[in-house]
């Protein structure tokens, strides 16, 4: 058995197939850090080499368009957040990816736009809708700010806090 995403039986205790052996096209995400869900039917996994969505329903497997024209659907993934907006936060190893899927867009954040690292291992959203990550050298804050029809996003450092 290789590594990635299966299907587990609870009643024989094993695993009765990898997402793999029938989507060959997933060969190369044998790591894979973290699912979450992504809609009704379907899950996104999180790994070494990307993401990937896959259609529990349906049995279909893609990757989001709109992290494929912005370069992000091959970097290394550690974490996601849905936040109030319905937009998606992707945690990686190159920053952080929004995804807006109703406008069909993904924008970038990293060090360049105030991250302490690019490498970003958890993100959260608190209750006044304050987004938090945790990066390789500290923690930032990042609050949306509405400008038009667009949000912009104010990133605060707070570097390492050993």
């Amino acid at each position: 058995m290789t590594g990635g995403v299966g299907l587990f039986d609870p009643v024989v205790g094993k695993i009765q197939y990898m997402l793999s052996d029938k989507h060959p096209d997933l060969k190369s995400y044998m790591v894979v850090h973290a699912l979450y869900p992504w809609d009704k039917h379907s899950f996104v996994a999180l790994g070494n080499n990307g993401i990937y969505c896959y259609d529990v329903q349906n049995d279909r497997t893609w990757i989001p368009e709109e992290l494929k024209r912005n370069g992000a659907a091959y970097t290394k993934y550690f974490c996601m957040l849905k936040d109030r907006h319905g937009l998606f936060w992707f945690g990686t190893e190159d920053g952080i990816f929004i995804l807006d899927r109703k406008k069909k867009i993904c924008l970038q954040l990293t060090e360049s736009d105030g991250l302490p690292n690019n490498a970003v291992t958890a993100i959260l959203e608190d209750n006044t809708g304050v987004i938090w990550a945790s990066t390789l050298n500290g923690l930032c804050k990042i609050e949306c700010k509405k400008n038009n029809s667009d949000l912009k996003y104010l990133v605060t450092a707070y570097g390492c806090l050993l």
